[in-house]
């Protein structure tokens, strides 16, 4: 008998590269545990994107790339003239100074505003290598079927992981999930190398995941041009795994090779000789499914804070909005969206938190309905919880989400919910299908606001039919509601294939050549181009909708320290100061100006020394004199800096000057908090007490006089 029969049925596998999954495991590979454990099937997981991330920053790595890149500021830094592309070097490479302490800042466990953080200090130090991975399904098959690909960074990294392929060997089936389209390269990859170690022994092979369900068929028959990948299934893999697993064990028991097995009848399942499966197996209902199951040695490998995904809900309940492929990733039904009982979710929470050291979790949905969340909120309040919880959140008229269910959002723990706004133009609102006005947007996002709950607003800039003061307009939007608009995103607009705009673009506005594109949405993406707005037009967006992202981040950092400083009663003499932690740079090349966007100019000249000073946080850079290094040194201090002793720092500087520079860079982020110069804020009766009291008196009269009065 097979010596595979006795051990593991199936290896399932999360590959890299998803930079931003790092603080959590992918709920797909929980469920999927959970389920054919739960059948008796016996089950490993790997996890090779948390893998990579670590093994990226292996010091070993990690430490030659960043000596590498400094000592190329450093020769830029030395010349006197740099063209545009140099000087673009320069201002990149500057950012490695401070790379450690970026990264400890990057992966805090008690600041979930770091999330994302991590990627782009891995796009700074591996940005070549990175982009050289493929995310078109062309590309993909291209790079696994080349020979010389070794040298890629997934192919060096898949070539240290002796453990995972000799585990790998030992099974009959491995399931590999490509969530996001990042992750098909090294989907490949993996195929491709264990046929190359297994040959005809080899298990088998078989690609899932939300970006394969998307894919057109065409894209389905390239994959599976691949000799190393047997099947592919689409939609929910939970059925389908069940039966490949019961197959694979018979083809064993037969005598037969893993890849011997008979795939002709299997449900959801397209093959070499198909790339459409001949049927489609009723899923599982969101409530038959067990509490996700999560590998321990694994949870600890992920970045604070940890952050666990539970199953809210399945599909969407609106389903409308005309970009939308998501109700494409689940088996065709009479249903838009389907259930888990809150009660259940409550058992899953509870399941978890007896495994893992966890306190916030991730309620996975396209969008909870307000009723399912009201329900989970009063089941979360009764069982005294006490956890934080991350979700996502369609806005709906304020007569739907009213103030008392916000409250009750936040008393139960709910404190971030991510809204896809798109656009706050009642046009291009109706174009999208989204059911609400500007005014309801406005109205969503200031109760939150008030309920302590921090809401994301996701931006589309050019959605199709988007004219360009249109655009500006939701500029002005997010201006005029900055203080409840705590964070803002914004992604440029992906043509999905599944989508109804694909179906009838020209009603939308825009032109489509049919070619499919590598995208950030996925490998399902069409090529098009814009009739309402012009290449210029373009470029302008999207330099100024990343610098309005920063700005809203920048402002609610900031405004508190801002309003101190501005203050027409703040005493500057009385005041002490705690500094952000920032990079420090010394060079004679000027600083752009951070508004509004322009490019940089084709040569850029030195000048005088200065000192360019970097907020790593919010990317906030200012240029100072060089003569004001002193003052810098003093601002590099964790302790508290009096304003006195910084005006003796710089001696020779005008007070006014520095309290002006100092409110500057309180607006840029550099002044982290203040103290001491606040004028007493006393309650009216405190304040009667002490205006009437007598020095050596009895406070108390002074009170009783002060009320009679």
């Amino acid at each position: 008998m097979n010596d595979r029969v006795a051990h593991r049925d199936v290896l399932l596998v999360y590959p890299p590269f998803v930079a931003t999954s790092v603080n959590g495991p992918h709920l797909a590979m929980g469920v999927l545990d959970a389920y054919l454990t739960s059948n008796g099937m016996n089950v490993s997981t790997w996890d090779g994107n948390i893998r990579f991330v670590r093994w990226l920053l292996e010091p070993r790595r990690l430490e030659p790339r960043i000596a590498k890149l400094r000592e190329s500021f450093r020769a830029l830094n030395s010349r006197s003239v740099l063209n545009r592309e140099e000087y673009s070097a320069l201002r990149r490479t500057a950012k490695s100074i401070d790379f450690h302490a970026a990264l400890a800042e990057a992966t805090r466990g008690d600041d979930e505003t770091s999330f994302g953080a991590l990627a782009g200090l891995l796009g700074l130090v591996y940005g070549g290598p990175l982009s050289g991975i493929a995310r078109s399904v062309d590309a993909v098959v291209e790079a696994a079927g080349d020979e010389t690909t070794g040298g890629s960074i997934l192919a060096e990294f898949l070539g240290e992981q002796e453990e995972f392929f000799t585990e790998a060997g030992r099974l009959a089936l491995v399931g590999i999930s490509v969530s996001f389209s990042e992750q098909l390269h090294a989907a490949a990859l993996i195929a491709k190398e264990i046929e190359r170690r297994f040959g005809a022994r080899r298990p088998l092979v078989v690609l899932g995941g939300a970006q394969i369900s998307l894919l057109a068929p065409s894209q389905v028959e390239r994959l599976l041009q691949l000799p190393s990948i047997d099947a592919i299934v689409v939609h929910e893999g939970e059925r389908p795994l069940e039966l490949l697993i019961d197959r694979t064990r018979r083809a064993l028991a037969e005598g037969r090779q893993p890849i011997e097995t008979d795939l002709s009848d299997l449900p959801n399942l397209c093959t070499k000789a198909r790339a459409a499966p001949s049927r489609l197996i009723e899923p599982v209902t969101p409530n038959d499914l067990p509490s996700p199951t999560f590998d321990p040695a694994e949870v600890r490998l992920y970045f604070p804070p940890l952050v666990l995904p539970v199953y809210a809900t399945k599909g969407c309940y609106w389903a409308k909005c005309t970009f939308c492929d998501y109700t494409k990733l689940h088996t065709p039904g009479p249903r838009r969206w389907s259930e888990r009982d809150v009660e259940k979710v409550i058992g899953d929470l509870k399941q978890l938190l007896a495994r893992h050291a966890a306190t916030t979790f991730h309620l996975i949905s396209e969008a909870v309905p307000p009723r399912w969340y009201r329900r989970f909120a009063t089941a979360v309040l009764r069982e005294k919880l006490q956890l934080r919880f991350f979700s996502y959140l369609k806005n709906e008229r304020p007569e739907v989400l009213t103030q008392d269910f916000f409250d009750q959002l936040s008393a139960a723990g709910v404190r971030y919910l991510v809204c896809g706004v798109e656009s706050p133009v009642d046009r291009i609102l109706g174009v999208i299908g989204k059911g609400v006005r500007k005014s309801d947007i406005e109205a969503n996002f200031r109760m939150m606001t008030a309920a302590g709950i921090r809401g994301v607003c996701n931006l589309i800039p050019d959605y199709p039919s988007t004219r360009f003061e249109e655009a500006q307009e939701a500029i002005t939007f997010v201006r005029e509601n900055l203080d409840y608009l705590p964070s803002v995103t914004c992604q440029f607009f992906d043509l999905s294939t599944q989508s109804a705009i694909a179906r009838s673009p020209g009603a939308y506005g825009i032109t489509v050549d049919e070619r499919l594109v590598d995208s950030s949405h996925g490998c399902h993406s069409l090529s098009f181009t814009h009739d309402t707005l012009t290449p210029e037009q373009l470029g302008w967006l999207r330099a100024a909708f990343p610098a309005l992202t920063l700005m809203v981040a920048r402002h609610h950092l900031t405004r508190d320290v801002v309003c101190t400083l501005t203050h027409p009663r703040f005493d500057w003499s009385r005041a002490a100061f705690v500094f952000s932690r920032f990079a420090r740079v010394t060079t004679r090349f000027p600083m752009p100006a951070p508004w509004p966007p322009v490019p940089a100019p084709d040569t850029v000249h030195a000048g005088p020394e200065m000192l360019w000073l970097r907020h790593p946080k919010l990317d906030s850079e200012v240029a100072l004199p060089a003569h004001l290094l002193p003052l810098a040194v003093l601002m590099e201090r964790t302790a508290l800096v009096p304003f006195e002793a910084l005006v003796a720092s710089v001696g020779g500087v005008d007070r006014r000057w520095l309290a002006e520079l100092l409110v500057e860079l309180a607006r840029l982020g550099f002044v982290k908090k203040v103290f001491g110069g606040e004028a007493p804020r006393l309650p009216p009766e405190i304040g009667a007490v002490l205006e009437h009291a007598e020095p050596g008196g009895d406070w108390r009269a002074g009170r009783t006089a002060a009320i009679s009065d």
